[in-house]
């Protein structure tokens, strides 16, 4: 059985105060380098509303995706302290991923997680933000491509 390992190289980290979930999305890429890349997002936070939706354990004979997607549990709480994690990808790529930024969250106690449902956060208020860049994976790992629109 083979396995993914990732290594983080923490490239950029910051901040944030009084931003939606949009404009820290937003800022991220006017920001900094990385509109043509795939990138990690990790947000260290107390959320003030947090949405997930979860796939149910499964087991044999394991349903189709499309049967799971539709069977999926939502999940909401406020004031929870936890880190979201997850990725940027380019439009380009929808479909063998999703497009633009994919959030998964989980509770530092544990109490609730599962993919992001819009709008997990309605306002950072003090969060701490780290992008990560797999640079080992980028098809061109030069200045002029990432700032390429």
């Amino acid at each position: 059985m083979k396995f993914s390992i990732h290594f983080e190289e923490i490239k950029d980290s910051f901040k944030v105060k009084n931003l939606t979930q949009k404009e820290l999305e937003d800022r991220i890429l006017a920001d900094y380098p990385y509109k043509n890349v795939f990138f990690t997002v990790k947000i260290v936070e107390t959320f003030s509303i947090v949405k997930t939706r979860v796939v149910e354990k499964q087991s044999r004979p394991y349903k189709t995706l499309l049967q799971v997607a539709d069977e999926q549990a939502v999940f909401e709480s406020t004031d929870v302290s936890s880190t979201a994690i997850g990725y940027f990808a380019l439009k380009m790529f929808q479909g063998m991923a999703a497009a633009g930024y994919h959030l998964h969250f989980l509770a530092d106690n544990k109490s609730i997680g599962g993919e992001n449902v819009s709008d997990l956060v309605e306002s950072f208020s003090d969060a701490v933000l780290l992008i990560i860049v797999d640079s080992k994976n980028l098809i061109f790992n030069n200045c002029k491509y990432y700032n390429t629109v």
